[in-house]
C-alpha cells in the first residue's frame, strides 16, 4: 500500500486517542467525499452517529408532526415507524417529484419545501427551540423543556406571526 495509506491507517489504529467517536468519523466522511468536505457535511456525519440525538429526534417525531399527521389523515402508524396513507403512497413518481421539488419561483406550485422556506424566511436560524450550537455547545438529551412557545411558530403554519 502506499505511504499516505499506511501513514492514516497507523494513525486510526494506533496513535488516535479519542473520547468521542468525532475523529474517525471526520476521516470517513473526508475519504468518502474524495478528501474534501463542507464542515456541515462533517457535523451531519456526527449527528447521523449521535445516539442521544436520534433519541431526542425520535422523540420530537412521536410527539408532535407524527400525532398531528395522523389527526390529519395524511401518515398511518405502523410499528416503529409512520407510512402515508395508502392513496397518497400511490402518487406516481412524477408527482412524488413535484411535491419534493425545490423549485420556489413565483410561478411553480407550493410544495414541501414551501413551508420550510417560508418558516426559515420569518424566523431565520431559529427554526428549533433548543439553543444555538455555535453559542452553547452542550446540549444533554434531557436538557429541553419540550414545551413548545405558540408565539414563536411561523405565522403562516399555525401560530401567531
Amino acid at each position: 500500500m502506499s505511504v499516505p495509506y499506511e501513514t492514516l491507517r497507523r494513525f486510526l489504529f494506533d496513535e488516535m486517542r479519542m473520547p468521542h467517536i468525532y475523529q474517525p468519523l471526520m476521516i470517513k466522511t473526508l475519504l468518502t467525499s474524495v478528501g474534501r468536505a463542507p464542515t456541515r457535511q462533517i457535523a451531519a456525519a456526527f449527528l447521523a452517529e449521535d445516539e442521544s440525538q436520534l433519541e431526542y429526534y425520535e422523540a420530537i417525531t412521536n410527539r408532535m408532526p407524527g400525532p398531528v399527521l395522523r389527526r390529519r389523515d395524511i401518515v398511518t402508524r405502523e410499528g416503529d415507524g409512520y407510512s402515508l396513507r395508502q392513496d397518497v403512497r400511490d402518487l406516481s413518481m412524477d408527482e412524488r417529484h413535484r411535491l419534493m421539488a425545490d423549485d420556489q419561483s413565483a410561478h411553480s406550485p407550493p410544495t414541501c419545501s414551501s413551508p420550510v422556506t417560508q418558516c426559515r424566511r420569518e424566523r431565520g436560524n431559529r427554526n428549533f427551540s433548543f439553543p444555538n450550537a455555535s453559542k452553547d455547545l452542550v446540549h444533554p438529551p434531557g436538557s429541553f423543556s419540550g414545551k413548545s412557545n405558540p408565539a414563536a411558530r411561523c405565522g403562516r403554519f399555525g401560530g401567531a406571526s
